[in-house]
């Protein structure tokens, strides 16, 4: 019997640029400014700039965006996010499931068929996308995880209390303080509002989430989306 992997766009008329204080457009998809006097084309992209221009100077946003979708131009779309919120989206926003990659290479039990790989495969990467984990840190979790399940399904009963121990002792001293420990076993709790209640009990019937290095990982990820959700409020 083989090991589990884990245990258990324009418009004739140009409205936009006669608001803007320019003559109709003589070609299709531009825009003249100062026809009477010579005149030069601007493409959208640019009479959007100009509109740019107009709001910061102080004109009326929707009268600005009126204009510019008579002309059948699309209004540019205003991120209000900071740079902080769109870098911290960007590192704990997740990923879709078939965009995390996990190395089978060195753990696919002997004699594993192909479809309980991929069964087993999808039910992690769902996982982990639910968790919002980064697409850099989500696959060595799961490896660590099936690493610590492996070693855990050929202990003894006295070698897998031994071993608990050590790992919560490694945890503690790796969190820095009993209480720093709590505070991260506490993110733990609150990420597993998180994700297949199935998977995060498979997990743990298969000693994943007694691993020093998987909890660690885990709290760490629940800590940073706390404080993600608090400033994108």
């Amino acid at each position: 019997m083989s090991e589990p992997l884990i245990s258990t766009r324009t418009s004739p008329e140009p409205r936009a640029s006669m608001a803007l204080g320019r003559e109709p457009a003589a070609e299709e998809g531009s825009v003249i400014i100062g026809g009477s006097a010579g005149g030069a084309t601007f493409t959208s992209d640019q009479v959007r700039q100009l509109a740019d221009e107009l709001l910061k100077a102080g004109a009326g946003r929707e009268q600005v965006e009126a204009a510019l979708k008579a002309d059948g131009i699309a209004p540019k779309v205003v991120d209000g996010r900071t740079d902080e919120q769109i870098e911290m989206e960007r590192a704990f926003g997740g990923a879709a499931a078939h965009d995390y990659r996990i190395d089978y290479r060195t753990r696919m039990p002997a004699g594993m068929a192909d479809r309980d790989l991929a069964a087993a495969d999808q039910e992690a990467r769902a996982w982990l996308s639910d968790l919002a984990l980064p697409v850099d840190l989500g696959p060595s979790v799961i490896e660590q995880a099936i690493d610590a399940s492996q070693r855990y399904a050929r202990m003894d009963d006295a070698e897998r209390e031994l071993w608990r121990r050590e790992q919560q002792a490694l945890f503690d001293r790796v969190a820095g303080s009993s209480e720093r420990a709590i505070e991260l076993l506490a993110n733990v709790s609150r990420l597993r509002e998180r994700g297949d209640a199935d998977y995060w009990a498979l997990l743990e019937n298969a000693g994943a989430l007694h691993d020093a290095e998987v909890l660690l990982h885990l709290g760490l990820h629940g800590e940073r989306l706390r404080y993600f959700r608090a400033t994108s409020r």
